[in-house]
């Protein structure tokens, strides 16, 4: 069951990561390239309120040109001047409904709106674990999505899991601006990326990098190579390597599998930082195929 993180939020919890507003140009740069998948969904953005979202407004600006039939919007609220609804933007116009409840993205009466629609797309809360709870109610649910969340989520177990059975990719833009509410409507960049589950164009191999393999170092407790600049990681190997988890925005996980995320490997002794193992795709099955070959061949001597 997942907890209900926000049923006793109020303003005086709240953490800074959930008063950061994401600009319209961010929003626009980023979902421009999803276009043909809007066309006839139902759209849902569950942590909006309309009109001071940019996301609403950018919906509201493009709903016609993107051939979108409705956008659902919602947003968490305890306060009785504004309590919490459902706003409804259609081609014809808007109209509201008032919500049950507080409008808490991970309650059951949010969930069952979320279980109609096609697509979710939101900046969501970052704290309290709640990005991750909320990755993994749109799982649950099957819900296509766009999200913006804390890139460092990718760490956690969850997440992870489904960056490692292809949930779960990055998108095209990361560390953006946003304005701080406790701020003055300051812009503060922050590390951040855009999380979807729709297809994304392949990002391409690295630059070719034929440095002599013997020339890595290798950790003390596991069988890879460390490679600290993504302009280093070489084309020409085939077992695990591990890497700086800012690769997550630049790998493309139809070359590479993701296979573990390691924070305590050492090398002669000496902690690294953080590293994701990575290691290219098919590489293990030519390994085997490779040694199959060898064993056939033997064998095949030895009759002849």
């Amino acid at each position: 069951m997942i907890q209900f993180y926000l049923n006793s939020l109020n303003q005086n919890t709240v953490n800074e990561h959930d008063n950061h507003y994401t600009q319209y140009s961010d929003i626009e740069k980023e979902l421009i390239e999803y276009s043909p998948y809007f066309e006839n969904k139902v759209i849902m953005l569950c942590c909006d309120k309309p009109y001071i979202s940019e996301f609403w407004n950018f919906f509201q600006t493009n709903i016609k040109n993107l051939s979108i039939p409705m956008v659902v919007s919602t947003f968490w609220s305890n306060e009785q001047k504004f309590p919490a609804k459902m706003t409804i933007l259609t081609k014809n116009g808007v109209s509201e409904k008032p919500l049950k409840g507080n409008g808490d993205f991970l309650s059951e009466e949010i969930r069952n709106i979320m279980s109609y629609v096609d697509v979710v797309v939101t900046n969501p809360p970052f704290s309290n674990g709640m990005f991750s709870s909320f990755l993994q109610q749109l799982k649950q649910l099957g819900k296509k999505f766009i999200v913006i969340g804390p890139t460092q989520s990718a760490y956690d177990g969850k997440v992870f899991g489904m960056f490692k059975n292809g949930e779960v990719s990055m998108g095209h833009n990361y560390d953006m601006k946003f304005s701080d509410q406790l701020d003055g409507g300051k812009l503060r960049r922050k590390q951040t990326s855009w999380f979807t589950n729709l297809d994304t164009p392949e990002k391409g191999d690295f630059p070719q990098n034929n440095r002599n393999i013997g020339d890595y170092q290798k950790y003390d407790n596991i069988n890879a190579i460390n490679v600290d600049f993504i302009k280093d990681i070489p084309t020409n190997y085939n077992g695990m390597i591990g890497v700086p988890p800012s690769v997550i925005n630049k790998i493309d996980l139809n070359l590479y599998d993701l296979i573990d995320s390691k924070e305590n490997l050492t090398i002669n002794g000496k902690r690294v930082p953080r590293r994701y193992i990575i290691q290219r795709k098919n590489s293990q099955r030519n390994v085997a195929e490779s040694l199959s070959e060898r064993i056939f061949k033997n064998f095949k001597s030895m009759l002849y």
